[in-house]
């Protein structure tokens, strides 16, 4: 029985050597996003990363993200992200799409990002089904032949690297929603200082208020295990306001440190062709600023905070596009409001925001988010404070440069879009990336 089955599967071996020996004039070929044409073998297509043979340059390696279309001559194994296989030739397509031709299902247009894998190399597999087929003849155990085929892929010519591997480089369009998304591998610390400048101003027929601050959050991130991230910020905060009524005028100056917050992201589904990665996290703010004192001023909120929320991100070349929402609760503290110190309770606050980042090449991004909350009215001393509930919503907009491997530079700006918000922002932030 053992011996018409290693016939059979010799047979086979020798008519893919064959087929493949047929095809070997012609050759698959890579198109890239900057419309470079790499030509060869390509020996493996997956989630990651890409590599083919070359004639001239040996075997290149290069990140799945910088292929915009592919072609192969002879037929293959296309898995899908969506878990089918279709056996067929792959030739180009438009833009970020390839068609497959089918013996059974006939031509099917794809995204190249809904390709989850492409198994090339025939000849291979055929061999590995020969070995199979000859060790179980023999008795011997299937996993010892797996460790004998892994020795033998351990000396193999070792691949020339173009461009980035994956994890040597974040995604340029992300980069602006580091303090939401996970974008650090275990063991990476990043750190951030960004300072930034607001101005508020209201004026009326008897008073015009002006309130400039200046703040500048230091922020850590580290990446814990895989998918999750870990961040603490404390902000240092410079605040002057100014009152100036009929033929006077008062101000106040404070600087010192703000409300430290820290808190956890985990990466819980990653995105694939149809749906978007998906992180949870979960925050607590402490009362680390001054409180509210009988001038109004204060570093602060006052109060301790606890949060959740998700959010959402889906790249669509060149473009990453987010959405999330969040739920704050502040426990209630005592400080002063209008006359006197009392127990307020600040009620809850429903956040969420959207927007995009635009890839204009590898080392800049453009962004825009959309940022709104709802908080209901306050309560002091048991008794609602009516016309305390708000509903600020702000504009930001941000350029995101990558100056070297792991520093990033972002200026930005922030604009109020109702009277519940600061007028304007102006930031700047600067982020260095530590560990590999």
């Amino acid at each position: 029985m053992h011996f018409f089955q290693r016939v059979t599967v010799t047979l086979v071996v020798l008519i893919w050597i064959f087929a493949a020996g047929q095809s070997k004039a012609r050759a698959d070929q890579l198109i890239l996003n900057n419309g470079d044409r790499i030509s060869g073998k390509l020996l493996t297509f997956a989630r990651d990363a890409v590599r083919i043979e070359t004639p001239s340059a040996g075997i290149i390696q290069l990140e799945r993200k910088y292929v915009r279309q592919l072609s192969i001559d002879n037929e293959v194994w296309v898995d899908l992200v969506s878990g089918e296989r279709i056996t067929g030739r792959v030739t180009n397509g438009e833009e970020r799409t390839v068609v497959i031709r089918s013996s059974i299902l006939g031509e099917r247009r794809l995204s190249v990002d809904a390709i989850a894998e492409i198994h090339t190399d025939r000849v291979a597999i055929a061999r590995d089904l020969l070995e199979m087929s000859a060790v179980a003849g023999k008795g011997i155990d299937s996993s010892q032949a797996s460790d004998s085929r892994a020795s033998k892929a351990t000396v193999a010519q070792k691949p020339k690297t173009i461009g980035q591997m994956p994890e040597d480089e974040t995604d340029i369009r992300k980069i602006f929603l580091r303090q939401s998304a996970v974008l650090l591998r275990p063991g990476q610390v990043e750190l951030e200082a960004a300072p930034g400048y607001m101005r508020n101003q209201s004026v009326s027929p008897i008073m015009n208020a002006k309130v400039r601050q200046f703040r500048m959050p230091l922020a850590a991130r580290i990446g814990l295990f895989n998918r999750a991230e870990m961040h603490v910020t404390v902000p240092v905060v410079y605040v002057h306001q100014e009152f100036a009524f009929a033929e006077n005028a008062i101000s106040h100056r404070e600087f010192g440190i703000g409300d430290a917050s820290a808190g956890l992201n985990i990466e819980i589904a990653r995105e694939t062709a149809q749906w978007p990665d998906v992180i949870l996290f979960a925050g607590v703010g402490a009362p680390t600023g001054s409180k509210p004192k009988e001038e109004g001023l204060s570093l602060g909120s006052g109060h301790w905070e606890a949060s959740f929320g998700a959010q959402f991100i889906k790249t669509v070349d060149p473009v990453a596009l987010f959405a999330g929402a969040y739920y704050a609760h502040q426990f209630e503290s005592r400080y002063f409001v209008n006359d006197a110190i009392r127990a307020v309770n600040p009620g809850g606050i429903a956040g969420y925001n959207f927007g995009f980042g635009f890839a204009v090449n590898e080392s800049v991004s453009l962004s825009a988010q959309i940022s709104g909350s709802y908080q209901s009215n306050a309560r002091a001393d048991g008794e609602k404070v009516f016309g305390s509930s708000s509903e600020p919503v702000s504009l930001r907009s941000a350029l995101t440069y990558r100056c070297s491997k792991n520093t990033y530079i972002e200026p930005s700006v922030v604009i109020g879009l109702d009277d519940e918000t600061a007028d304007f922002i102006l930031g700047i932030s600067l982020t260095h990336r530590f560990g590999k």
